[in-house]
């Protein structure tokens, strides 16, 4: 399918195309607050909800989409929506890399001891992580090779369905609510409404790709798995409220 996906989206991003904006901006909201969550439960209960890969992949994907749309913006009269877009992919890239420090000097013997023991030691760790992020940058520029230039929107459906299929085996293997939260759980259910459904801004920009049957047909299995995702953390006992500190993220 021969599109220019940059000119395509310079089209229909207008300030007057309201349902546009505003389904765009659902999706970015939901792509924070997901990035919130996950800071806030390392921070608070020193775990979060995704695995150190997802966090290496999603730095990859977003400083390199960050990267490629500032440079593809003058060619383009420096639209806003291209460039905003880069702009934001920066502000997630770092808090990507917020989590992937805090992962390797915090949380280290949590993250890390299943892999390499107890009391894994860093050069161990950073060998792991440095060779992860090459191939997670490998792994976004083999896809871009495959899929062709330009394929933004594509690679953002892609990181909506893995932040709900990603974390799955984790939540199962936790145990327990530590780490978790339904708030995250329930911000992935609306992420994917909110990319699978006619209203959104993939099937408002490119409909000849996001308009297919199987592609709704995808999105209802994904709607299932975020649902499934609920599930899981909800049949876990609520945590416990301290005496003293703050109350425990939902």
């Amino acid at each position: 399918m021969d599109i220019d996906n940059y000119q395509r989206l310079t089209e229909v991003f207008t300030f007057d195309n309201t349902p546009i904006l505003a389904a765009g901006v659902a999706s970015f909201v939901c792509g924070y607050l997901q990035y919130v969550y996950a800071i806030r439960l390392t921070l608070r209960e020193g775990k979060g909800p995704m695995p150190f890969w997802m966090h290496s992949f999603y730095l990859a994907h977003d400083s390199t989409w960050s990267y490629l749309l500032a440079n593809a913006a003058p060619q383009y009269d420096n639209h806003w929506f291209l460039r905003g877009t880069s702009f934001a992919l920066a502000i997630w890239a770092s808090l990507e890399i917020f989590c992937i420090h805090r992962d390797v000097t915090k949380n280290r013997e949590d993250i890390f001891s299943p892999l390499f023991g107890p009391q894994p030691k860093l050069p161990q760790i950073l060998c792991y992580v440095v060779m992860m992020q090459l191939s997670m940058y490998s792994v976004v520029a083999l896809m871009i090779i495959l899929m062709g230039e330009g394929c933004l929107m594509q690679w953002f459906c892609l990181t909506n369905v893995l932040i709900v299929v990603g974390p799955i085996t984790g939540y199962l293997e936790r145990g327990s609510r530590e780490g978790l939260s339904l708030g995250f759980a329930w911000t992935n259910v609306v992420a994917i409404v909110f990319t699978f459904a006619p209203f959104s801004f993939w099937a408002l920009s490119i409909p000849e790709l996001f308009t297919q049957p199987a592609y709704y047909a995808v999105g209802v299995v994904m709607f299932l798995m975020s649902l499934y995702g609920v599930y899981i953390v909800a049949s876990y006992p609520p945590k416990k409220r301290p005496k003293y500190g703050p109350k425990p993220i939902w």
